[in-house]
């Protein structure tokens, strides 16, 4: 299930006794204002304590769908693998996307590349048990399975924009 988060940790509870085995929460920011900001509405603290509620409850991983923003939230990249370093968080970071409603603008864009140079800058000190060559093995696996440029981004940009809903996420 992939979900804000808002409401979840009341509801997690029948959720996971119903067989809910897999979670996936969006979240775009770590403080609680550009939440606010970005959201319109407040609840950082709710969506924290889901995901806290998820741990408790034994979901493993659980997921967290991050959407990167220049001038917004790329500077919480390494805050968020931080959250990875004690919990079993995974943290999926994604490209900003035209979608109706979120004033896409090429600007915002923080491509895959520039975002895995800022993880990798600091997975080194996380992971210090890994040796070089295992970590470029890593990123070399992950970047493998990207797409080419930007997956069609700015042929995306160029139709007109649909719902999130619209096209299954």
């Amino acid at each position: 299930m992939t979900t804000n988060g808002i409401v979840l940790s009341k509801k997690l509870p029948r959720l996971k006794e119903c067989g809910l085995n897999a979670l996936n929460i969006s979240l775009d920011t770590l403080v609680p204002a550009k939440f606010e900001f970005m959201t319109r509405r407040k609840g950082h603290s709710k969506v924290m304590e889901s995901i806290d509620t998820a741990i408790e409850l034994g979901y493993d991983p659980v997921k967290i769908n991050c959407v990167v923003m220049r001038g917004m939230n790329d500077d919480e990249i390494c805050d968020f693998v931080e959250l990875t370093r004690h919990k079993p968080i995974n943290v999926r970071f994604i490209e900003f996307m035209p979608f109706d409603g979120n004033v896409w603008n090429v600007k915002k864009l923080v491509p895959y590349a520039e975002i895995l140079d800022k993880v990798v800058s600091l997975r080194e000190p996380i992971h210090s048990g890994i040796d070089d060559a295992g970590l470029k093995e890593i990123i070399s696996a992950a970047v493998k399975r990207k797409k080419a440029k930007h997956a069609g981004m700015f042929d995306i940009a160029k139709t007109a924009n649909r719902p999130m809903i619209h096209i299954g996420g």
